[in-house]
């Protein structure tokens, strides 16, 4: 993939090798996020065949797995008790799991031990597909410096090209957090892949 190679002794289908889920597939630090794409419900891999079309174009931004410790759920943001998830894979199991952690919206201070941990497939399905949704635009954001709309419906701001590109949600904007970065792109066949430092936060 751009020049990069990935060692693999599994067999896929040629398709996921010119997408723009190949390089979630072959990279060795985005193990989170291609456990999420490739869940199956009902017999399908639902994301796994979404991004695999050739039929259109995509933008797909993916948070590496090292940036994935400190996501603030923005369903646990509303509670009284706000708390943050720290995703890891585990590769025994070839899963993954959710570390809770306790978090101070006020002070933006994480806790130091985890409180709790999830391993239910169930949630971390819902919780890691509703971050893809933030992360999915349909068509090219070559041009940067405009907004476009994700698979989610939530807007995102993108800024400068390549490894220079900064993408920003709505709570990036409105808490002027240091932006998401751009670390790496990879040109597929149906659009391009782009690796991030950290979430988008919509």
């Amino acid at each position: 993939v751009n020049g990069e190679v990935f060692v693999t002794n599994k067999v896929y289908p040629p398709v996921d090798y010119i997408s723009v889920y190949s390089p979630v597939l072959l990279s060795a630090n985005t193990k989170i996020m291609n456990w999420a794409i490739n869940f199956t419900e009902n017999g399908y891999a639902f994301y796994k065949l979404y991004l695999n079309s050739l039929v259109n174009k995509y933008s797909l931004f993916i948070p590496t797995d090292e940036y994935l410790d400190n996501y603030i759920d923005p369903i646990a943001y509303g509670q009284d008790k706000q708390g943050v998830l720290k995703y890891k894979y585990v590769s025994k199991t070839a899963s993954v799991t959710a570390y809770v952690y306790v978090y101070d919206k006020t002070t933006g201070i994480v806790g130091t031990n985890a409180v709790d941990s999830i391993k239910d497939n169930t949630f971390l399905k819902n919780r890691l597909w509703d971050m893809l949704d933030s992360h999915i635009v349909v068509g090219s954001v070559d041009n940067g410096d405009g907004y476009y709309l994700t698979k989610a419906n939530d807007f995102i701001k993108v800024e400068g090209s390549g490894t220079s590109m900064t993408v920003k949600g709505g709570a990036d904007i409105v808490n002027t957090a240091t932006p998401p970065q751009v670390t790496k792109v990879y040109s597929q066949a149906n659009g391009k892949t782009y690796f991030l430092d950290k979430p988008i936060s919509p």
